[in-house]
């Protein structure tokens, strides 16, 4: 990953953070605290955002596109969970905090951050470079 694409994963990974967290603390305003609603809203949010971004990313990728998914998932594993970590920090009851936060959010960023390497590995699959899986 050189450093204009490393420059986007960054910039991406901080969207994919900020939209749904920026979602979330608008519909945590206006639904009652614990919403169900709110929470599969917020995740679906992180999804999108994350979908988007890795189509974007790979537009301009001409080769290696595994290579480039999966180092494209680690750093927006790290960028998310080290803004969730300002984001606890920053907070009153950081503990409590941290212990909701992680158990609502540690599967969804290990979702998140699966989802370059998989159109990666589509996008390789096409090109023929790998065997299909199944």
């Amino acid at each position: 990953m050189g450093v204009r694409y490393l420059t986007r994963a960054l910039a991406y990974g901080f969207l994919i953070w900020l939209i749904p967290t920026l979602i979330g603390l608008l519909l945590f305003t206006i639904l009652p605290d614990g919403s169900l609603l709110a929470a599969s809203v917020i995740g679906l949010c992180f999804v999108f955002a994350a979908m988007y971004f890795a189509c974007m990313y790979f537009r301009e990728v001409k080769y290696r596109y595994f290579e480039e998914g999966i180092a494209l998932g680690g750093t927006w594993l790290l960028v998310v969970l080290l803004l969730n970590l300002v984001l606890v920090l920053l907070s009153m009851n950081r503990f409590e905090a941290l212990g909701e936060r992680t158990v609502l959010t540690i599967p969804l960023y290990l979702s998140v951050s699966a989802f370059p390497a998989g159109i990666g590995y589509a996008m390789d699959s096409l090109a023929g470079r790998y065997r299909r899986l199944f």
